[in-house]
């Protein structure tokens, strides 16, 4: 099976028999939900080979039947998939279910653009969420030996 990256026109390369030229092919497409495409018509290159810029409308497995000079030949199967340029330029709420890598990468900007902060009285270091005031996630700063410390931490420990 062959897999395409994104929604849209991909080339299909078909191969006739005997890499006989000369020959009328085509094809019809099933969508993912069974939905037969108009007649399409491959444009030969050389030696054999035939191409057809087909654009596939939405994700999933489509299935062709081919043609060579109207006598069935082939069958295919084209998986298409999202492209993760696609899913980066989707909005974020989108991706911001709990589990998920949509909620670690939101959690991941927090930490590098919200307010932080060093509790000197507690010896914390405490991320805040983008309110600036709830905290997201706080840490205990230890110094090598494992006490307590603002000044050399060398470790920070989950509270």
């Amino acid at each position: 099976m062959a897999i395409f990256y994104g929604i849209g026109t991909h080339r299909i390369i078909y191969r006739a028999r005997n890499f006989a030229t000369g020959l009328t092919v085509t094809a019809y497409m099933w969508s993912p939900t069974l939905v037969k495409s108009a007649l399409q018509t491959f444009t030969e290159v050389s030696d054999g080979l035939y191409y057809l810029d087909y654009a596939f409308a939405a994700e999933g497995v489509y299935f062709g039947k081919f043609y060579e000079g109207g006598v069935g030949a082939t069958s295919g199967n084209y998986s298409i998939v999202t492209m993760v340029t696609d899913i980066l330029d989707e909005a974020m709420a989108g991706h911001d279910v709990a589990g998920t890598l949509g909620s670690f990468i939101t959690a991941i900007k927090k930490i590098k653009t919200n307010r932080w902060k060093i509790n000197t009285t507690t010896k914390q270091l405490i991320y805040y969420d983008d309110d600036g005031i709830t905290a997201l996630y706080t840490f205990s700063l230890l110094d090598s030996n494992g006490l307590p410390t603002t000044i050399t931490p060398a470790e920070r420990v989950p509270v």
